[in-house]
């Protein structure tokens, strides 16, 4: 049984627009059971998800950068990366859902991970230093992991908290007919 009043914090990966995506189709599944959905991640880029998936009351976004693009990656020289701007929002949440951004986990430690990879996998020139950081982070917290058991690289297949899901997806029918190409274009099925 879902608690109506509770609040889900979503912070999302800014890098293109899948991780965003994903976590609004996450955060549509639970505002419709009535629950509060807030998604930290670019304005824009929300906006754009919006135009392409039902809009919902009990959605709202927090404008966040997080600055997660290769040069950010490949140069990473320590912790405290991007995210110090969270740490007063996050205790408030009954739950936290970090999509490709284990880093969350050191502001709170039960956040559940959405991603099916981790971006030293994507980057071979990522300084291994920045492997062991999420390693460690992986290993101290001990995270759940959800991702598609088509999709899920082996690095998180591996990890003990990997949970494998189908795909993050609405069903077309439940799509506005005016948003339907817009959606196949975000695919890449149009």
């Amino acid at each position: 049984d879902l608690n109506k009043k509770m609040r889900v914090a979503f912070v999302a990966c800014d890098h293109g627009l899948g991780h965003i995506r994903r976590c609004y189709l996450v955060a549509l599944a639970l505002a419709k059971r009535g629950l509060r959905a807030d998604i930290f991640a670019p304005r824009k880029k929300f906006r754009a998800i919006q135009k392409v998936f039902p809009k919902n009351s009990n959605i709202q976004n927090f404008p966040l950068e997080t600055n997660t693009r290769k040069e950010s990656i490949v140069q990473w020289s320590g912790k405290g990366r991007l995210f110090d701007s969270l740490k007063g929002f996050l205790p408030s949440y009954d739950r936290v859902v970090s999509d490709n951004l284990p880093e969350i986990l050191e502001l709170r430690k039960d956040t559940i991970l959405l991603g099916h990879f981790f971006w030293y996998e994507v980057y071979p020139d990522t300084p291994r230093s920045y492997k062991k950081y999420i390693e460690c982070i992986l290993c101290h917290y001990n995270p759940i992991i959800l991702a598609s058991s088509i999709f899920a690289s082996s690095e998180i297949k591996k990890t003990p908290g990997y949970f494998p899901t189908g795909l993050f997806a609405v069903s077309q029918d439940n799509l506005a007919k005016k948003y339907r190409n817009s959606y196949k274009k975000a695919l890449g099925i149009s």
